[in-house]
């Protein structure tokens, strides 16, 4: 895959200080393979999406050519398929701050669906094809809401608002529990020599609001991710201190 970056170099009148003249120009290179990206795969099973450099890609499941499907000077990352696979949700700053965006699973159709001017979003997960549940992060909170792919204001789902720190949203494909996690009231460490809270997973039903525990103990858990018939919840759990 080539990827290209357009830099701009000035040249500097050192006596004022001032920008004398400005040249543009790009530079291209082969890349092969990425580090610290996010992707996902299609319902069909047939095609990677993902981001490198703030740019969002999709690529063959048997391997091939990377086709770009959003490019340019804004950030673009953690793309997600809606579960029919019409639509990708992602995170832009194409408007000067972290928003939700959706758009149709070739790139086009690019719509707008939150405007924080202050506070960011990140960790986009669809429940249904319908809503679209993420991270909100300002000053010392982080709260999960909830939007209607349509757009307007979203919802903060109070019943996660009582947990700091929350990560990594996912929904049962029947659109009725949300997977989280967050630190919740801590077990004696030996390795730290004090009590400290640990990560766990918690699913919350979105339609009574209750919330239940899903892991615990030390080694915790994080990042869930749920099986496409909703039968298998797969995560992350320190061992061995790793």
């Amino acid at each position: 895959m080539t990827r290209s970056i357009l830099v701009f170099s000035a040249l500097l009148a050192l006596s004022t200080g001032c920008v004398a003249a400005e040249e543009l120009r790009e530079v291209k290179f082969d890349v092969s393979e990425g580090t610290w990206i996010s992707l996902d795969i299609s319902p069909a099973g047939n095609l990677i999406v993902f981001d490198l450099l703030g740019d969002i890609y999709t690529l063959p499941v048997q391997g091939g050519k990377a086709r770009p499907l959003v490019t340019g000077p804004a950030w673009q990352h953690q793309p997600r398929f809606s579960q029919d696979g019409e639509k990708i949700a992602y995170i832009s700053d194409a408007d000067g701050q972290l928003n939700l965006w959706v758009m149709s699973s070739d790139g086009r159709s690019r719509r707008q669906i939150s405007s924080e001017e202050l506070d960011r979003l990140s960790s986009p997960a669809w429940c249904g094809n319908q809503h679209l549940v993420v991270r909100r992060l300002g000053g010392n909170r982080e709260e999960l809401l909830l939007f209607h792919v349509d757009g307007g204001a979203g919802l903060p789902l109070r019943a996660s608002s009582r947990y700091a720190k929350v990560s990594g949203p996912v929904c049962s494909p029947d659109g009725r529990y949300l997977y989280f996690s967050a630190p919740l009231a801590g077990e004696y460490s030996f390795y730290h020599g004090k009590f400290v809270a640990s990560q766990q997973i918690l699913r919350l039903n979105l339609e009574t609001g209750d919330v239940v525990p899903i892991t615990a103990g030390m080694a915790g858990g994080l990042r869930p991710a749920v099986s496409r018939d909703g039968k298998l919840l797969a995560f992350a759990k320190r061992q061995s201190g790793i």
